[in-house]
């Protein structure tokens, strides 16, 4: 039983890309591969893997401080990227296992770091639809003009629970987000709504520098009214690391800007960025962790 359960979300992924393939010419998709700029594409995709690395664990940093979990940039960092191997089963794990992680490193309770990652995922989520409405406002095509409106929506509901959790406004005062809240000063929530904000507009960017790779062009405020619901849809627990939910979206939303082939061919190439540039790194904290010798001994 527990391995059907294991297997169900690689049997999730690899229906979502026959159907893919099945819909999409496959031939024409080979073709944009082999043509991709992979000598181009490769350079910009390491940096942003750094950068998106340095960004949450900068954040992350702050977040777990104000729960008594200190420690150094470095320290998070390292303490992040042991997480990136369970990133490619669920992003949920990933962050179980950090809060186990700065359980065993810092001693702080399991209920004060697990109220800190509840705050920090109210905040990404309002990050999230921000950056997405903003982006949505200025940017062209029927897509964007009809998911104007749930943007702003979304953002406006996730940002009005939020504020209304923090200054404990009727029944939200006394949920577990009042309580994950209550420790973080209004400014502190900000910073990390705005830092949050900056990761997703740094996918944006990086897909809209790395699309000329693969022959497509886009002007950059669509790409940043549509990646983030990329990545949300990506983060669903439906299969792992995204693959193939993360294809379909970005075949959706980005329908009309090019052949359906080359998106594809970008797609696939974007998810496995994600997944064989993190878990090498995953795989060496780890193996340094491994090594490390305790204090004392």
């Amino acid at each position: 039983m527990k391995r059907t359960r294991a297997a169900l979300p690689w049997l999730a992924a690899a229906a979502i890309l026959a159907i893919l393939f099945a819909r999409v010419d496959r031939e024409a998709t080979l073709a944009a591969l082999g043509a991709a700029k992979l000598g181009a594409y490769a350079p910009v995709a390491i940096l942003f893997t750094a950068v998106w690395l340095a960004l949450d664990a900068f954040v992350l940093r702050g977040v777990f401080a104000r729960v008594g979990a200190s420690l150094s940039f470095r320290e998070m960092a390292l303490a992040r990227a042991a997480t990136y191997p369970w990133m490619v089963v669920s992003f949920d794990l990933a962050n179980v296992a950090l809060v186990a992680g700065l359980r065993r490193s810092t001693g702080a309770a399991v209920s004060s770091l697990s109220a800190a990652m509840l705050a920090h995922y109210a905040c990404d989520l309002v990050a999230l639809a921000t950056v997405a409405s903003l982006g949505s406002l200025s940017a062209g095509g029927t897509v964007a003009i009809l998911l104007r409106p749930i943007l702003l929506g979304i953002a406006a509901v996730a940002s009005g629970v939020l504020i209304a959790a923090r200054l404990g406004v009727a029944r939200f005062g006394r949920g577990k987000l009042a309580a994950a809240v209550a420790g973080f000063r209004a400014r502190d929530l900000l910073r990390v709504v705005a830092l949050r904000g900056l990761f997703y507009a740094s996918f944006a960017l990086f897909v809209w520098l790395t699309l000329p790779c693969f022959a497509l062009e886009v002007p950059f405020l669509d790409v940043l009214a549509r990646m983030p619901l990329v990545q949300s849809v990506a983060a669903l627990p439906i299969s792992p690391a995204g693959i193939g939910t993360a294809q379909a979206a970005m075949l959706a939303l980005f329908a009309g800007f090019g052949p359906a082939s080359s998106w594809l061919a970008y797609s696939l190439v974007y998810g496995l960025t994600l997944v064989l540039l993190r878990l090498p790194i995953g795989f060496a904290v780890w193996g340094r962790n491994a090594l490390e010798v305790p204090r004392g001994a």
